[in-house]
């Protein structure tokens, strides 16, 4: 190397090293409380982790574990929940006007469906939805039969207390389609009233059917 440019690297650079002087069991510290920071910003880090050293999750239990995740979660969701409506709202618009068109020439089974829509069914509210909130823990079979189980202890006990069947179950959100199918379902269940039969030597047109009197 030239003298001269090695003069001036040797001036202007100096050689160090980049470790420096780092202290190990500080900067371990350091990041653990920087872990710990962003594991109570943004609790869906640690919230399955959390469910693993739990021995005994009840369904409840777990449910009040991952509310602070759930909160993040429904706030995520319902950004995205609001762009996939207006996709799915185009396409069904885009769709129908291209089945009404003959675009797609002879429409298949599925194809009809879209012929309901056109362009202008955005403006009518025909393509009007929602997307309902997705639950973050799934609840188990057995989990399912415990609650129905613990809900039908409840209406036995406000039944025999006194309380009508139809307020009782209203109150648990039971809807006017659901009572019906229920009061179908228990009329049905009803063995049949038995019919008189006439003593041996009896004229059937003489057999006198008792109503019972309130």
């Amino acid at each position: 190397m030239d003298q001269t440019y090695r003069h001036w690297i040797e001036t202007w650079f100096t050689k160090e090293s980049l470790v420096g002087d780092l202290n190990l069991s500080e900067a371990d510290k350091e990041v653990g409380r920087i872990q710990a920071e962003l594991e109570d910003d943004f609790p869906e880090l640690t919230v399955f982790k959390e469910l693993r050293q739990m021995s005994q999750v009840t369904g409840p239990a777990a449910q009040r574990l991952v509310a602070p995740a759930m909160g993040r979660l429904l706030e995520a969701s319902a950004n995205y929940d609001r762009a996939n409506i207006k996709l799915f709202q185009m396409a069904l618009a885009i769709a129908g006007f291209r089945a009404n068109s003959g675009a797609w020439g002879p429409l298949n089974r599925q194809q009809q469906k879209f012929t309901a829509f056109n362009l202008n069914s955005y403006q009518r509210g025909d393509l009007d939805m929602a997307i309902m909130p997705r639950p973050l823990l799934i609840p188990t079979k057995q989990e399912l039969a415990q609650e129905k189980t613990a809900m039908w202890t409840g209406v036995k006990m406000a039944v025999d207390a006194g309380a009508t069947l139809e307020f009782v179950l209203e109150d648990a959100g039971w809807t006017e389609e659901m009572l019906a199918r229920l009061k179908q379902a228990m009329q049905a269940a009803q063995p049949p009233e038995p019919v008189p039969q006439p003593l041996q030597g009896q004229n059937p047109a003489t057999v006198v059917t008792q109503v019972p009197t309130k």
